[in-house]
C-alpha cells in the first residue's frame, strides 16, 4: 500500500503500529508516524501516538515538544493532545506554560483517565517550590492551596483525597516561612494522619511526622518504601504489557528513592532514582524530585 500510494497518511500510521508491535523496532515506528504527521497535520490523534513512541523509546523532550507544537491548533483540538503537552511541557520544566496549556481548553472525562489531575497538581506544587525558595512564601501559599482544587475546566475524575498529602504538606511548609506555626502544625498534622491512597503518601506523611517531632514514626514510614520490590521486565512480552512493566519498575524505584531519602540513605537513593529516571524518562513525580534535590556534593554523592 505505501509503494502504490506514498502520500497516504493511515498508511504509515498503520505501518508504525507495526513496526514496533511485531518487530519490536521504536526507532522504524517513529519515523513511519512522524511521516504520517507531516502528511496529515489536521489529525490530533497522530500527533498522541507520535509522542507516545517517543516516550517509550526516550526520545530528547525538545523533540517530542517541537512535534506537540508543530501544529498548535491541532493539537488544542482534543484532549489527549492538549493533556499530553502539558505533560511534556511540565517534564521540561516549563511550569507557566503547562499551567497555560491546562487553563486553555475543557478536559472531558473519559474511560481509565485521571491523569491529567497529577499533571495540573504536580505543576501547582512546583510553582509554589519555587516561589518558596524565591522567599515569596504568600505566593507558594496560594499556589499550594490551588493545587487542592479541580478547576472547572478539568473534568476529569479522581479519588477524593489524591495528592492531598503532598499538597498539605507543602501547605505547611509555606505557613512555617510565614510565621503561622500553629496553622502549619495543623497542616502537618492532618498529614500525618490522611490515609494513604497511594505509596507516595506515605513520604508525605513521614515528612510531617518529622515536622512534628515523631521521626521514629516517620522513619516507619520510611522503611516501609525502602522495602519496595522492584520487578523484572521480560523483553519477549507484547509491546503494551512490557512498557506497563517497564513503568511499573520506575514507580517501584521511585517509591525506594523516596523512601532511602527520608532515611538519609542519599546514595542509594540517588541510585534508586536514577534507575528509575532510566526506565521511565517521563515519571513526572521521578522528574520533580531530581528537580528539587540539591546537585550532589564534588567527588560523588555522600
Amino acid at each position: 500500500a505505501r509503494a502504490l500510494d506514498p502520500d497516504f497518511a493511515r498508511v504509515h500510521r498503520n505501518l508504525a503500529f507495526a513496526y514496533a508491535r511485531v518487530r519490536n523496532d521504536l526507532e522504524a515506528a517513529v519515523a513511519s508516524q512522524e511521516t504520517a504527521v507531516a502528511l496529515e497535520k489536521g489529525e490530533p490523534r497522530l500527533y498522541y501516538e507520535l509522542d507516545q513512541l517517543l516516550g517509550w523509546s526516550h526520545a530528547p523532550l525538545k523533540t517530542r515538544l517541537a512535534w506537540l507544537q508543530d501544529s498548535p491548533e491541532t493539537v488544542a483540538s482534543r484532549d489527549i493532545t492538549r493533556a499530553r503537552l502539558a505533560r511534556v511541557q511540565l517534564l521540561a520544566g516549563q511550569v507557566d506554560e503547562a499551567l497555560e496549556t491546562l487553563a486553555g481548553g475543557r478536559f472531558h472525562v473519559w474511560e481509565g483517565e485521571r491523569g491529567i489531575h497529577e499533571v495540573y497538581v504536580e505543576a501547582r506544587l512546583e510553582e509554589g517550590r519555587r516561589r518558596l525558595a524565591a522567599g515569596d512564601a504568600e505566593g507558594a501559599l496560594t499556589a499550594f492551596r490551588a493545587a487542592v482544587a479541580v478547576p472547572a475546566n478539568i473534568e476529569v475524575g479522581r479519588d477524593t483525597e489524591a495528592h492531598l498529602p503532598a499538597v498539605r504538606f507543602h501547605e505547611g511548609l509555606a505557613l512555617v516561612a510565614l510565621g503561622r506555626e500553629d496553622e502549619a502544625a495543623e497542616a502537618f498534622g492532618w498529614t500525618a494522619a490522611a490515609p494513604a491512597g497511594s505509596s507516595s503518601d506515605h513520604y508525605w506523611a513521614g515528612q510531617a511526622l518529622v515536622k512534628l517531632g515523631r521521626e521514629d514514626k516517620g522513619r516507619e514510614r520510611f522503611e516501609r518504601l525502602a522495602r519496595t520490590e522492584v520487578p523484572e521486565v521480560e523483553d519477549d512480552l507484547p509491546l503494551e504489557r512490557r512498557m506497563g512493566v517497564v513503568e511499573g519498575r520506575a514507580e517501584a524505584e521511585f517509591q525506594r528513592a523516596l523512601g532511602l531519602y527520608g532515611l538519609g540513605q542519599e546514595r542509594e537513593a540517588r541510585r534508586s532514582l536514577a534507575a528509575a529516571l532510566d526506565a521511565n524518562p517521563s515519571h513526572l513525580g521521578a522528574v520533580e524530585l531530581r528537580r528539587s534535590l540539591p546537585p550532589p556534593p564534588p567527588g560523588g554523592d555522600r
